[in-house]
């Protein structure tokens, strides 16, 4: 349950960077400056810690499953606008879609943290982190090569509208989960 919950955000946390960066290396011929700059576009995710005790609050957790199903839509929503125009006609919204869809990711990575805490009995908290680890691994892996791999069959925007997809097919996860009841002392 928790992988699949992973994997989507995982392949699209680092699809999008990948892809952007291979992208303008491939077919704009852009400085190595430029490429590397990509990687600060990815600062939701380091900086998500100062957002991430929201998760926690009883307001908000009352209603995690539902934000989560919101950010999941969002992030779909996000991967699916890179097939609206190739890189070298819209730099631009790439560069923007890469923030938004880091930052949805890595929101959407809090909530689903919290919730397997949350759903899990403490004796199978390990291996729900294990799961999460190995859904983040395949998802680095389908992200990064697997997403060029679907280029050539596909098209950029078959590749990206393929991807963004996996989102959408971990949303019945979400809705699946039932956290368990924790003593608040």
């Amino acid at each position: 349950r928790i992988r699949l919950a992973t994997t989507p955000e995982q392949l699209l946390a680092n699809h999008k960077a990948g892809l952007l960066s291979a992208t303008i290396e491939i077919e704009n011929g852009y400085s190595l400056g430029l490429i590397a700059a990509v990687s600060w576009l990815q600062l939701p995710w380091q900086l998500k810690v100062i957002w991430s005790t929201l998760a926690d609050r009883p307001a908000v957790r009352a209603r995690s499953r539902t934000i989560l199903l919101v950010l999941q839509t969002l992030l779909f929503g996000s991967i699916a606008l890179f097939a609206v125009a190739p890189l070298k006609e819209a730099p631009a919204l790439w560069f923007a879609l890469v923030f938004l869809t880091a930052l949805f990711a890595s929101t959407q990575d809090i909530f689903v943290d919290a919730l397997a805490v949350r759903s899990l009995p403490p004796e199978q908290l390990g291996f729900g982190n294990t799961a999460q680890v190995a859904g983040y691994r395949l998802g680095m892996l389908a992200g990064g090569a697997g997403l060029l791999l679907l280029i050539a069959p596909l098209g950029l925007r078959g590749a990206v509208l393929a991807s963004g997809s996996l989102v959408l097919l971990a949303t019945p996860t979400a809705r699946l989960l039932r956290e368990r009841e924790l003593d608040e002392t």
